[in-house]
This record gives C-alpha cells, sequence and structure tokens, in this order.
C-alpha cells in the first residue's frame, strides 16, 4: 500500500508537554485505527470465501430455450434508428457546438454565485459536443 509512513504531526505551536501529549495522543488513535482497518479487511476476506464457497455449492439452474420476444423489444423495433430520425450535417453540429449558446457555466462556478460581472455570456466551451464534432470530421476523413 503506501511505501512511506504518515509521520505524526509536531505540534509546534503549542508547549512542549502539551505537544508531547497530543503526539501520544495522535499514536494511539493511529494504532487503533489501524488495529480496525486490519479486522475489517481480515472480515471482509472471511466474508469473501464464504460466499465463494456457498456460490461453488449451488447448483447452476437449467438454460431455457429462446422465449418470444417481449414487449420491450418490439418497441425499440419500432423506433428508426437515432441517425435516421434528425440527419443534421456536419457543419450545423459545429456551428452548434462552437456557438456562444453552448458555453454553459454548471461546471465552472461549484459555488453557484456569480462574481463580478454579472451575466456577460461568458461560460466553459461544451467539450461534449465539440469533440462529437471532431470525432465526426475523424471519422469522414478516414473513410
Amino acid at each position: 500500500m503506501d511505501s512511506k509512513r504518515k509521520r505524526p504531526p509536531s505540534f509546534a505551536h503549542h508547549p512542549a508537554n502539551r505537544a508531547k501529549k497530543l503526539k501520544s495522543q495522535w499514536v494511539n488513535s493511529q494504532k487503533i485505527k489501524s488495529k480496525w482497518k486490519a479486522d475489517k479487511r481480515k472480515h471482509m476476506q472471511e466474508v469473501e470465501t464464504e460466499e465463494v464457497d456457498e456460490v461453488e455449492d449451488m447448483p447452476v439452474p437449467p438454460m431455457q430455450p429462446n422465449s418470444p420476444p417481449s414487449a420491450s423489444k418490439a418497441t425499440k423495433q419500432s423506433e428508426p434508428p437515432r441517425h435516421q430520425q434528425h440527419p443534421r450535417s456536419l457543419r450545423d453540429r459545429a456551428r452548434e457546438a462552437y456557438s456562444r449558446s453552448s458555453l454553459h457555466t454548471y461546471k465552472s462556478e461549484p459555488s453557484g454565485k456569480r462574481q463580478r460581472g454579472g451575466t456577460t455570456g461568458r461560460g466553459q466551451p461544451n467539450m461534449k459536443l465539440r469533440m462529437g464534432v471532431l470525432l465526426e470530421t475523424i471519422k469522414r476523413d478516414y473513410r
């Protein structure tokens, strides 16, 4: 796992005797945590071996012959494929991907509040659209 051990904090901002106590408390708590993690790891290994034994003991159910198609397959077949539904030219998709309307701010503002400037139309480009256009141009060029 970790080749380096985490060193205890020095607590240099405390008086010497208080720093010693805090350091020893930290070491003790780390020991307790490591013991707990080891116990948990051992327990998980035991549970996994028990599950493997149970799976090996269970008989395999026989395979059933092909069943009639379900309703979900019928609905999928009635719809035309996606590329036939709404054919859009590569030029239209590129125009949309690089337009100002495709800029978004939902990832660039994790706090959810606007900074200076208000709504000035700035934002992050929608890279999903741009990469889709790029992929299509690569596919088209290498056909």
